[in-house]
């Protein structure tokens, strides 16, 4: 009869040999000083069509995820492109802009574009939606660029707690869903490589599904 120390004991050491066992995805990096990415996000509020910057924790995961590839990221101030995606709805005209002003340096671009959305009070708490839209290209490739979407559900405390608080609340989940897409845009740019040695590439896939040719459709 196993005692419970013992059962612990045994307990630790599956846990360590499972824990051993599952490969670890590495990201897929860039030649070094190679590339440069011009980015540039929006928050889109479906209701009142009214558009503004991500949060900082949302920038700083994409940006960190890009740098971790070696692509050195290039940030135009929001101020540069929020005034022309007010007006500017889709996502490949929003594209065409960025690249219209990405520093002559930038060879690739990518436009984040963001769409919280209230969904249900639940259970004492209020469950959002975040669907976001990532769009990925080499400037001078703008129709061969790729978007994908994800959707991440968030939940808040509060009521007040509204866009804002739910992009803060989805950004971890955001960098992970990046991962593959990066991963895989990176592989296709030539002279990229795992940071381990024999890893293979990751298999690039999408955001939570949709991968496809850059679309003029909002989210919704």
């Amino acid at each position: 009869m196993r005692t419970p120390a013992a059962a612990a004991a045994l307990c630790l050491c599956l846990c360590a040999l499972v824990t051993g066992c599952i490969p670890t995805r590495r990201p897929v990096k860039a030649a070094p000083g190679r590339h440069a990415i011009a980015v540039a996000f929006v928050v889109d509020e479906i209701a009142s069509r009214h558009v503004s910057a991500v949060p900082r924790e949302v920038a700083d995961e994409v940006s960190d995820a890009l740098e971790e590839r070696n692509l050195r990221v290039e940030r135009a101030p929001d101020s540069a492109h929020l005034g022309a995606y007010r007006i500017k709805r889709l996502t490949q005209d929003r594209l065409a802009h960025l690249a219209s002003r990405a520093p002559s340096d930038a060879d690739l671009l990518l436009l984040l574009e963001a769409y919280p959305r209230f969904y249900s009070h639940l259970s004492g708490r209020y469950r959002w939606t975040v669907q976001y839209r990532v769009t990925l290209a080499r400037k001078g490739a703008l129709s061969s660029a790729i978007t994908s979407d994800a959707r991440v559900p968030v939940f808040l405390d509060y009521a007040h707690q509204r866009e804002r608080e739910a992009l803060i609340a989805s950004a971890p989940s955001l960098s992970r869903e990046l991962g593959p897409l990066l991963d895989a845009f990176v592989s296709g740019l030539g002279g990229a490589g795992s940071s381990s040695g024999g890893e293979r590439a990751a298999g690039g896939a999408p955001l939570h599904g949709a991968h496809r040719q850059a679309s003029g459709r909002d989210a919704g």
